[in-house]
């Protein structure tokens, strides 16, 4: 589960984008 909230993380440190969610 630490993989799943990592990407979340990792998606949303960068900057969250509406429609390009690549953080895998």
């Amino acid at each position: 589960r630490i993989t799943e909230i990592a990407g979340v993380v990792v998606s949303f440190d960068p900057k969250p984008i509406p429609g390009d969610w690549n953080g895998a």
